[in-house]
């Protein structure tokens, strides 16, 4: 007995042709087909469109393309101040009060003149019981020039006149009548360096001082009536004529100076 296997056969049916050659024997139908994974490129309908700058060059506009130059403007120039005030001095040749004017057409530099009267009382006790003494009256004159220095501080130079009018003599038991003196007029030019500060306010007042200040002083005339007595006394007493102690002593008081009290409107 023999057995065997038989594989059963599919009938493929024969190729049916497409509708349109179905519908068109003779093959006239044209059909477009796009490829597969072909996409055609489109707006959303309903999308929001984006917002945005387009991107530019370095200094470029977006538009034009036009480099834009940055521009400078110049400073505004300073506007020059002028300043009157009071001073009061403390010790310049005694104390006193003045005014001064200032003019300021820089910002770190003014000019100014001061003037001012201060009165001095100055005695000298000796063995003797018996005072030297030498009384006056300053007037003061002062053209002078600052630079401010760290917005509050300033360096100044000046030239003054100072004319004196006074007298000097002696009192006490050791002389004739417990008085002796003679009467002088004097007058100085001294040069001089100061420090000092300034502070403005915005309401247009300023207040400050010169806290101390040097002077070279430079005797341009000195009148004094002296007769034999007082120069005999000034001469046993002090080793010294009556006229060369006015001007040691003078020279002694316009040497220095200090606090020198300043405030004022400035506009």
């Amino acid at each position: 007995v023999s057995t065997s296997e038989t594989t059963p056969s599919v009938a493929v049916p024969p190729a049916t042709p497409d509708s349109a050659e179905a519908d068109d024997p003779e093959g006239s139908a044209d059909v477009m087909s796009l490829p597969a994974k072909s996409k055609i490129k489109g707006k959303k309908s309903g999308g929001k469109p984006k917002i945005g700058t387009p991107k530019k060059k370095d200094g470029a506009t977006p538009t034009t393309g036009a480099v834009i130059k940055p521009q400078i403007y110049p400073s505004a120039p300073y506007a020059s101040h002028h300043s009157i005030g009071l001073v009061g001095l403390a010790y310049l040749f005694g104390s006193g009060v003045g005014a001064e004017y200032i003019f300021q057409p820089w910002e770190s530099i003014d000019f100014g003149l001061t003037l001012a009267k201060t009165q001095a009382s100055f005695d000298r006790e000796s063995a003797t019981k018996t005072s030297e003494f030498l009384t006056g009256d300053l007037s003061y004159f002062r053209a002078f020039a600052r630079y401010s220095m760290f917005r509050v501080v300033y360096l100044g130079l000046g030239l003054s006149m100072s004319s004196i009018t006074g007298s000097y003599g002696f009192e006490g038991t050791g002389v004739a009548g417990e008085l002796i003196s003679t009467d002088f007029q004097a007058n100085y030019l001294t040069a001089e360096i100061f420090l000092g500060s300034e502070w403005n306010f915005g309401s247009g007042f300023y207040i400050g001082a010169d806290w101390v200040g040097f002077g070279v002083p430079n005797q341009s005339s000195l009148t004094v009536d002296t007769p034999e007595d007082i120069n005999l006394t000034s001469e046993i007493l002090t080793g010294a004529k009556a006229e060369d102690r006015i001007k040691e002593e003078i020279t002694a008081q316009l040497k220095l100076y200090m606090l020198l009290i300043r405030g004022g409107y400035r506009f």
